[in-house]
């Protein structure tokens, strides 16, 4: 026959007993208890969840990822700017004669006349009247010398 012997009980085999004091005021047991700061070790100590534990893991993030949105959004906003500029240095060096342009303030005028910085602008057909603006106050050009207008083509 197979006898069976009890396995000998001594104090190192068993985990000591701490005094872990539950939300209701008990105190004593071994087992884990959870209370109002969350899960207590049988040696008292709590178990913290992992977000709570100390500054240092979620504030790093934030120190790197700030920085860099900032490059991006400063990068992003200095292409769109290079972008709006190459395309009006485009416009003013295809600036020809005749062709409608409306200046930043709001003249439109035929161009009557053209140096390297200035741009004479016919404003009035009948009295003739001409305004002399700077090549950089052109905007935009309405119609090209020789090209319909696609407002008019339409009327």
């Amino acid at each position: 026959m197979l006898q069976t012997t009890p396995a000998p009980s001594t104090p190192a085999a068993q985990p000591p007993a701490a005094n872990i004091t539950r939300s209701d005021g008990v105190v004593g047991g071994a087992a884990p208890v959870t209370g109002s700061a969350g899960t207590v070790q049988p040696d008292g100590k709590p178990i913290v969840p992992a977000q709570q534990q100390g500054p240092g893991g979620g504030s790093m993030l934030l120190l790197i990822m700030m920085p860099l949105a900032l490059v991006l959004i400063w990068f992003m906003g200095s292409r769109a700017d290079k972008k709006r500029k190459a395309e009006h240095a485009a416009t003013l060096a295809g600036l020809q004669r005749n062709d409608k342009v409306q200046t930043i303030g709001g003249i439109i005028g035929n161009v009557a006349e053209m140096s390297d910085t200035e741009v004479v602008l016919r404003v009035d057909e009948i009295t003739n009247t001409r305004v002399r603006v700077s090549r950089q106050a052109i905007s935009s050009v309405l119609n090209r010398a020789g090209k319909v207008d696609s407002a008019k083509a339409t009327a």
